[in-house]
């Protein structure tokens, strides 16, 4: 596992258990083992795939990346409008929304810092 770089996202399980081998030193241990024994290769790159493709993360068709707030569409005041239900709780109150409803979205209502999330998600988009 030469080629390993601890801090690219994780695809599946595979990789997750990887880089706790790695900051735990097991994978080492596995390694010095393995060659001690004359063992070419441990078999650690083939399980992380096979781990991967059994457990990946984030694989549904329309499942939406990752959301960061970094790279992701600022909130513009305006009315927006509704693409997917939304259920949503904030300090207390809930909110239900379905396709079709507006929503006059502005810096005081209490989903504006929320907003982005799902404008990058798809759930909703600005009409005005």
């Amino acid at each position: 596992m030469e080629d390993f770089d601890p801090n690219t996202p994780s695809k599946g399980l595979g990789d997750t258990i990887a880089k706790f081998t790695h900051a735990t030193g097991i994978n080492k241990l596995v390694e010095v083992t393995a060659e001690v024994l004359g063992i070419e290769d441990c078999g650690c790159g083939a399980r992380q795939e096979w781990a991967n493709n059994l457990f990946p993360y984030n694989i549904e068709t329309n499942s939406p990346p990752i959301f960061d707030p970094d790279n992701s569409p600022k909130t513009e005041n305006g009315i927006y409008e509704i693409l997917h239900q939304i259920h949503a709780t904030k300090s207390e109150q809930q909110f239900k929304f379905i396709p079709g409803d507006k929503v006059l979205m502005t810096e005081e209502h209490l989903l504006y810092s929320d907003w982005a999330y799902y404008i990058s998600i798809g759930a909703v988009k600005k009409t005005i």
